[in-house]
Parts: structure tokens; sequence; C-alpha cells
């Protein structure tokens, strides 16, 4: 977790995860295909995701509206 005066800047895929109460290969494949959710991936394939704070609250928040 990335924090700059306690807000936090950045989310991992488990956090996101955890969040949404999704599996991480789920919001990993949701990453690798780019269209529901954008994060920027570091290093090859065995690499790692990290989302932003913005688009992390705004994939959540959309899932919430479709939900209801």
């Amino acid at each position: 977790m990335n924090e700059v005066e306690g807000k936090k800047q950045h989310w991992t895929v488990k956090e996101l995860a955890e969040a949404a109460k999704l599996t991480t290969a789920r919001i990993r494949q949701l990453l690798l295909e780019g269209e529901d959710l954008r994060g920027q991936k570091f290093g090859g394939q065995g690499g790692f995701f990290v989302i932003s704070d913005a688009e992390a609250r705004r994939w959540l928040a959309s899932r919430a509206v479709l939900r209801e």
C-alpha cells in the first residue's frame, strides 16, 4: 500500500480482491482484459499490477450500482 499524508495512492490486486469479495485471479483477469478495470503492470510474466486509488474506487462504485 502506498500512502501519502495518510491517503492511499494505489491498491494491490489482493487489496482490491478483498474489497470486491472476488478472487485475485478474477481481478488479474479483469486487468488483463483492460475493459472494466485498468491498472499498471510492472515486470514481465511474473510481474504484478497496481491499481490507482481513483480507478479502484470508480470500479468498486460501478459494481455497487450494478448490484442494486
